[in-house]
């Protein structure tokens, strides 16, 4: 690890010879004043972590080395943009909190390495987001969570409620015999529920704590009694009054236990006081993309 937080570096002031350690896996250069990075950034190719939290005099990142996991730019409120994300398929993790001036992701809809993307604060980025990109993440194999400023759940969430808690019946398997016109189907091949997208929209008030944990979900299963529990993974985030969601994407292999068709479910969301739920959704994912509700 190469930490170089908060010393005033500025553009010109880091030397060529950085790029040579090549087996540098996590650089740290948060709190500094230069307004873009180098481009030789990219010939560090075992980095794996960076962070530039902070910088609010950087406008913008150059391409990024194929190995990074994870990116920190949370407070970069100069930043306008990104490198094309599309080929960074090891990602795993994205923060850019309080990012005011970035409007646009490129390459994120087409990567689905990534598991976390934190935009809270980023009002430009976050109406950039259509429905398009949430039916995609939705459709991603393994879980994946986003905490943004947006205000209000897609129209296409078919199980929607005001208040923290929804019930909701998860249908029984579908053959696709039964579906026409929507695709040609085999009789032998039947559809059913793989998993499902929750959103939660909750407010911030002005006087709220300085950091926010992340909320709970708890499942219901009222057909057996079985009792799940599902913590979104962002363990905190700075206070941003105002409103803002919560998105969690579960395949339900990955609750423990198997949510079947014909399970009646009750899910409820519990956040820290003094946050308060207003809305919240669920989106059920079906086998095959031809079919979700």
């Amino acid at each position: 690890m190469l930490d170089l937080s908060d010393c005033n570096l500025s553009d010109g002031d880091v030397t060529n010879d950085l790029w040579n350690l090549r087996a540098l896996q996590r650089l740290c250069l948060d709190g500094n004043s230069f307004h873009s990075l180098w481009s030789g950034i990219n010939k560090l190719f075992n980095l794996e972590i960076l962070s530039v939290n902070r910088c609010r005099s950087l406008q913008s990142l150059p391409e990024l080395p194929l190995k990074l996991v994870r990116l920190y730019a949370n407070g970069c409120t100069s930043m306008e943009k990104l490198p094309n994300l599309s080929r960074a398929n090891r990602l795993l993790h994205l923060y850019l909190m309080n990012c005011h001036r970035l409007a646009a992701i490129q390459g994120l809809k087409t990567l689905n390495s990534v598991r976390l993307i934190a935009i809270g604060g980023c009002g430009n980025l976050a109406t950039t987001f259509g429905g398009s990109f949430f039916q995609g993440y939705s459709e991603w194999p393994e879980t994946s969570d986003m905490y943004l400023t947006r205000s209000a759940i897609p129209d296409w969430f078919r199980y929607k409620n005001t208040g923290s808690s929804i019930s909701l019946f998860i249908p029984r398997p579908i053959g696709l015999i039964e579906m026409r016109p929507l695709v040609i189907p085999r009789e032998h091949e039947k559809i059913s529920p793989v998993g499902m997208t929750l959103w939660i929209v909750y407010e911030e008030r002005e006087d709220g704590p300085v950091m926010t944990h992340s909320p709970e979900a708890i499942i219901v299963n009222r057909t057996n009694g079985i009792e799940l529990r599902y913590m979104f993974p962002l363990s905190y985030g700075p206070h941003i009054p105002g409103t803002h969601s919560w998105v969690s994407h579960i395949p339900f292999k990955y609750l423990g236990y198997p949510i079947e068709g014909g399970a009646d479910l009750e899910v409820s969301f519990e956040i820290n006081q003094p946050l308060r739920v207003k809305q919240c959704g669920i989106h059920l994912v079906y086998s095959g993309k031809w079919f979700c509700c």
